[in-house]
This record gives structure tokens, C-alpha cells and sequence, in this order.
């Protein structure tokens, strides 16, 4: 388990175009390989529902913390430790989830800010 993680406490430092779940899935995978140095991996040998954590990928708690760090890189949140947890991070679709929940939540709070 990652720890404590559960809340919505996002804010959204940039603007980046949404991308089809493809897409994002492909992205999220490099991002995976890249950050994490998966040395012979590549998009393709990483299935959108393998498990990236214990046996399948093999991931821990050192390489959630540098994930999430990517993401807020690639696609401009600020993203508080409460909001993570292991479920929203158990595969690359729920990690395409989580983002998309993401945007979803800064769009809800740019559009009540412009109207109250």
C-alpha cells in the first residue's frame, strides 16, 4: 500500500490538449519506461491492465513517488499525496483514469470560478 492517499485537493498549473485513451495509455507507458528505467521494455510489452506493482511489473513505493512527479509533469497538475492511492494506480488504465478524473475536477472548479 502506498499510505494514507484519498481526498481532492488538485490544482492544475498548465493547460495541455486531452488525448484519446490510446493515446494517453501509450504516454503513460513511456512514461513508465523512461522514468523508471525499464531497460527492454516498451509500450507494447506493457498490457493496460498488467499490474505494475509486486510480481507482474514489479514497481514500489520510491517509483510511485517519481510517477507521479512525471505525470504532474506531462500534463500540468499538482497533484497532493491524498489524491493517490494504490487502486487509482494499479494499471496504466486506471492511471489514464485517475489523470482523466483529474481534468474532469479542474474543469468543475474553472467553470464554478467563472460563474460565481
Amino acid at each position: 500500500m502506498l499510505g494514507g492517499f484519498a481526498g481532492s485537493n488538485v490544482r492544475r498549473t498548465m493547460s495541455r490538449k486531452p488525448t484519446d485513451s490510446a493515446a494517453m495509455r501509450r504516454r503513460i507507458k513511456e512514461i513508465l519506461i523512461e522514468r523508471l528505467n525499464l531497460e527492454g521494455m516498451t509500450p507494447e510489452s506493457i498490457g493496460d491492465d498488467m499490474l505494475l506493482w509486486g510480481e507482474e511489473l514489479g514497481l514500489d513505493s520510491v517509483d510511485a513517488l517519481e510517477l507521479m512527479v512525471a505525470l504532474e509533469q506531462e500534463y500540468g497538475f499538482r497533484i497532493d499525496s491524498e489524491e493517490v492511492d494504490h487502486e487509482n494506480m494499479a494499471t496504466v488504465a486506471k492511471l489514464e483514469e485517475f489523470v482523466r478524473s483529474l481534468e474532469q475536477t479542474q474543469a468543475g472548479a474553472v467553470a464554478a470560478a467563472a460563474q460565481g
